[in-house]
């Protein structure tokens, strides 16, 4: 399954002192985080299990509500979209943080199979936040891409979210960053 890789910003955030300064590689995220049904991977515990789930509930809605529809069929599929939190990431030698939190992104978004397959597209978004590094990158498929354009991404990450991460509230961050999400594909339904 290819995806297409978009957007990436420095957070501007200060990093959370208490957070543990243990780094993640994909691989550790991927055997921490097996229950891909929970749509939420925070092995540091940044966020409340109480936060955990009001975001659950917030992407099952999304993942309900929202459609990829094929263009010359009435065939359509739901979208599908996970979260992925660390507070710090392995670096990889060479690259920067922001590419860093690219290849972290869209190889999680590939290995976990993100997204439903409808008409050749796949229907999958996921978004990679490395607090201490305060990076992040949102993976998308070929199929949501005419709606979560990189312009949208952008406003989303600068104008949704940026606010809460400078405040260190990740949990609103999150949750601004899915309800805005479910809007750009309420405008088009």
């Amino acid at each position: 399954m290819k995806h297409a890789a978009l957007i990436l910003l420095s957070l501007v955030a200060k990093p959370m002192p208490s957070l543990c300064a243990e780094t993640w590689s994909i691989q550790r995220i991927i055997d921490r985080c097996t229950n891909h049904k929970n749509r939420i991977c925070d092995p540091d515990g940044i966020l409340s299990e109480k936060a955990k789930e009001k975001i659950r509930k917030q992407i099952n809605h999304l993942e309900d509500t929202c459609l990829v529809k094929c263009n010359n069929s009435d065939e359509n599929e739901n979208v599908q979209m996970s979260i992925v939190i660390v507070s710090k990431f392995d670096e990889v030698i060479f690259l920067t943080k922001d590419e860093t939190a690219e290849i972290f992104a869209t190889t999680l978004h590939n290995r976990w199979g993100v997204g439903n397959v409808i008409c050749g597209k796949s229907t999958g978004v996921l978004l990679f936040v490395s607090v201490l590094d305060r990076a992040m990158f949102i993976s998308t498929s070929n199929g949501v891409q005419p709606i979560l354009t990189r312009t949208r991404l952008e406003s989303i990450m600068n104008e949704n979210m940026k606010s809460y991460l400078k405040q260190q509230r990740y949990a609103e961050a999150l949750e601004e960053y899915v309800r805005t999400v479910e809007e750009y594909f309420a405008k088009v339904s």
